[in-house]
């Protein structure tokens, strides 16, 4: 095991004397990120990149080492778009490069790595682009009455997934959520999320419809809006987990019989692109949201953007009826 050292600030032309095994600076990084679930992405990615290298001393790290990654990548892209087992999906490969970068960006500011710039090793990675959404990505009107109806004998299941469709919340905010984190204030409903992604608070409004909803379902359960108690218990009384929300949206898709990969993170693009096609702002979109970028939210909502604009023209039969009517007037 590597001897930990304390980690201190050092000018950028300083250069690190010994060897310094990457896991140590790893978890003086990763206790900067307040999210659990944000440092465990952050260490699966940070060591499946020193893994794929085969090289554990940070220092050492050089160019060329960010352009072996780099190729070893875009190898596993090509291996899932042939369909080969072990490929990776340009999200997944995107996800790895942005961690390795803030992790290179962190031992640069340390002066571990001085002759890596954040700007060098950037110029080093090609990061994929983000897939467009389409309809397929969204559930419609019809879709969503299903998915819920499919719920209806449930009362924690059902309000779960109203609540994720009428306010859009990741999956990470919704399975923290407690009851006291629902509230009424000024006449409008809110939801206080304080274990969202970064562990970022924010308050996200929902109608009033889903406020009832949520209000009859605490009493239901013969609990208060006080509560510190979880909102959505699993049968053992604590937090459910993401993969058992997954799960949960998962069984009654099948069960509404919707056609579709129905995920908790499809039950947000529905409400992003539901509130666009409302009409809704895409800057007050991105706050509800939790977005930084306004490109995110705008990706986000690609598929009411479709159907806002004008219906297709079928130019060859527009084309055929004037050659018509041309050959009438001769």
């Amino acid at each position: 095991m590597a001897v930990r050292r304390k980690l201190a600030r050092r000018p950028p032309e300083s250069t690190p004397t010994q060897p310094l095994h990457y896991q140590e600076v790893l978890e003086r990084f990763l206790a900067s990120k307040d999210s659990p679930n944000t440092r465990a992405l952050y260490r699966r990615s940070v060591e499946d990149f020193f893994g794929r290298l085969g090289i554990t001393d940070v220092t050492a790290l050089g160019g060329d080492d960010i352009i072996r990654y780099n190729e070893a990548l875009m190898m596993l892209r090509e291996a899932r778009e042939r369909g080969e087992p072990g490929g990776l999906a340009p999200d997944t490969i995107r996800t790895r490069i942005y961690a390795v970068r803030s992790f290179l960006r962190f031992a640069y500011a340390y002066g571990i790595t001085p002759h890596m710039p954040p700007e060098r090793v950037a110029e080093f990675l090609t990061v994929p682009s983000a897939r467009e959404l389409t309809q397929k990505d969204i559930l419609d009107r019809d879709e969503a009455d299903a998915l819920l109806r499919a719920a209806w004998e449930e009362p924690r299941d059902r309000c779960l997934i109203l609540l994720m469709l009428q306010s859009g919340l990741r999956v990470s905010a919704v399975a923290r959520l407690r009851c006291k984190e629902v509230y009424e204030a000024g006449g409008r409903y809110w939801v206080d999320v304080h274990r969202g992604k970064g562990d970022k608070q924010r308050e996200v409004e929902i109608p009033e419809s889903a406020f009832i909803v949520v209000r009859d379902y605490v009493d239901e359960t013969r609990r208060t809006f006080t509560s510190d108690e979880p909102l959505f218990p699993s049968q053992k009384g604590g937090f459910l987990t993401r993969i058992q929300i997954y799960r949960i949206v998962r069984k009654y898709a099948r069960r509404a019989g919707i056609n579709k990969s129905v995920s908790p993170h499809n039950l947000r693009h529905t409400y992003a692109n539901q509130q666009r096609l409302l009409g809704e702002r895409l800057e007050v979109l991105a706050l509800q949201l939790g977005h930084k970028q306004l490109d995110t939210t705008r990706r986000y909502t690609q598929p009411a953007r479709l159907r806002i604009r004008s219906k297709v023209r079928d130019w060859m039969a527009e084309t055929a009826a004037t050659t018509a009517n041309a050959e009438d007037a001769d």
